[in-house]
């Protein structure tokens, strides 16, 4: 009881001990490397461990027993609250390789149940105990739709050895994407904490920086962004969001307002700024008929036009003319003109063509990204492509009577040579949709748009189509982009660096799931809560 007590006392001396600044923790020249702790929860132990971790702001992985899950599923709330990841280190630390696939199954799915019911996630990684495994215990495991995850440096902290020990033998096996091993269990937890503190900052001081294990194994960041509230705007279907966009943005009605079709991406990019000049939403419907909750929504705003751009078919101009409401039709022979059109009108109904927006009409993320800036101004949107003629594009971009040219995208879809004659030109441009999109939001926060963000499918491209309107023209706030079911590392470094508190979701689970509110909402990359 003296040598525990002794113990106890040498890590509550260390818990005290100045915590690294914030600059420290996130440089990383040296990589990231993992902390994991096997055989807990155990009171007195492991809520030991995850005070020592949160004075040091270091978030980690663990792998609990089910048993003691089930016993003290405060611990387990407690570590999946504070933002660590919980993996499964079976029910009751049997020896795999000694049971059956049966047992071996019962033991992990017992405990993986046990974990969601105390804490609200699910364990996607799985440490069979003693790291006893072959390739049938493998084969059990990735018939779950789990991942084995074992380690690479061992602290040695069951070997009876003292908390100085167990941070030499961690920090002389770090490397980048190091995985430690260590226990928070009763024979070795206290040890193993009063270690910690001399292993974070040791390991801090030799360049690195900690991470937790990600639903593949891999060691990643541990937190992306600051918690952000997340809201969503959404419907039934694409032309159920269009509808519901614009409740949110016109919920007096509308002097204008721009149709296209939801069918197809190419006739619609460049919308927003006709939009932007008519002082009203973009809606969708097929190229076929105008669907009901658009008629309706029609009906509520009132407007005194409405502008239908692309294969609009006849029907849906009848219906819209049937309201009482003047119809427009805008359409060119292919994308490139139509966009010159609809920059020709938005200019002739005062949007300002001195500022022009670039971008690729060949796909439709790095235009839609650009929209929020385009219904803004309003400033029109020109499309090109990569092997388009300069000639063209020179043409185009003076006739609108631009003196500065926004290119939105990198040369890969928008090459030098197209943009090296333009007056005035700025490249906004990541490696990927994601990125570009982060790139134009930052600029729209030089320009003002300084609101919290609306957030689309970088996947799709409907409500992100009928979205940029609302973002820039009455919210003035910038549109973001995202993958369907997390935030890829250019969103959430936007998101660590502007801190908006608040981000508007555009869309129904199949295009931005619920995970991605669930991460917005926990700021942590991965979010062992997020599933």
């Amino acid at each position: 009881m003296a040598a525990r007590a002794l113990v106890l006392a040498l890590a509550a001396a260390l818990l005290g001990a100045a915590t690294p600044t914030s600059a420290a923790q996130g440089a990383c020249p040296a990589g990231r490397v993992a902390l994991t702790f096997d055989d807990g929860p155990q009171p007195g132990v492991t809520d030991l461990v995850l005070d020592t971790l949160a004075a040091r702001d270091v978030r980690a992985t663990f792998f609990v027993i089910g048993g003691l899950a089930a016993t003290h599923p405060e611990l387990v709330a407690r570590t999946a609250a504070e933002g660590h990841v919980i993996g499964n280190h079976s029910w009751a630390h049997e020896v795999f390789t000694g049971r059956t696939n049966a047992q071996i199954r019962q033991s992990i799915v017992q405990t993986n149940e046990t974990v969601q019911a105390a804490a609200g996630g699910t364990p996607a990684l799985v440490r069979p105990p003693y790291g006893a495994t072959n390739d049938r215990v493998a084969g059990v495991i990735a018939e779950l739709g789990l991942v084995q995850k074992m380690w690479s440096v061992s602290s040695g902290d069951t070997t009876g050895i003292p908390p100085e020990q167990i941070a030499h033998n961690v920090l002389a096996g770090l490397r980048p994407r190091a995985v430690v091993l260590q226990h928070d269990n009763l024979g070795s937890g206290h040890r193993t904490a009063a270690a910690l503190p001399a292993i974070i900052d040791g390991a801090r001081e030799r360049g690195h920086c900690f991470g937790v294990l990600d639903d593949t194994g891999a060691v990643v960041a541990s937190r992306a962004h600051p918690p952000q509230h997340a809201d969503r705007i959404s419907g039934a279907t694409r032309y159920h969001t269009a509808v519901a966009l614009s409740q949110a943005g016109w919920p007096d009605g509308a002097p204008g307002v721009v149709l296209v079709t939801g069918q197809r991406f190419p006739d619609g990019l460049a919308a927003a700024a006709l939009a932007g000049a008519l002082g009203g939403p973009v809606l969708l419907a097929p190229e076929g008929h105008l669907p009901d909750i658009v008629g309706d929504e029609l009906t509520r705003l009132r407007p005194h036009e409405a502008l239908l751009v692309g294969p609009l078919g006849d029907a849906v101009a009848d219906a819209v003319a049937e309201r009482g409401i003047d119809v427009g039709r805008i359409r060119g022979e292919n994308r490139y003109e139509t966009a010159e059109l609809i920059a020709e009108t938005a200019t002739a109904r005062g949007a300002d063509g001195t500022t022009v927006l670039l971008a690729s009409g060949a796909d439709f993320p790095d235009a839609l990204s650009a929209s929020a800036l385009a219904a803004a101004g309003p400033h029109p949107i020109l499309l090109t492509f990569s092997r388009d003629d300069p000639a063209r594009v020179d043409d185009a971009v003076r006739r609108v009577g631009a003196e500065r040219v926004l290119v939105a995208g990198g040369p890969g879809v928008v090459p030098d040579a197209l943009i090296a004659g333009l007056p005035d030109v700025e490249r906004l441009a990541g490696l990927e949709r994601v990125a570009t999109a982060a790139a134009v939001a930052r600029h729209a926060r030089a320009l003002g748009l300084d609101a919290p963000p609306l957030l689309a499918s970088a996947a799709t491209f409907p409500d992100a189509l009928a979205a940029g309107p609302l973002a820039g023209a009455v919210r003035g706030a910038p549109l973001l982009l995202t993958a369907p079911r997390q935030l890829s590392p250019p969103l959430a470094a936007w998101l660590a660096s502007d801190d908006p508190g608040r981000v508007t979701i555009v869309g129904g689970a199949a295009a931005v799931d619920a995970r991605v509110a669930c991460l917005l909402e926990e700021g942590f990359v991965p979010s062992f809560r997020c599933q």
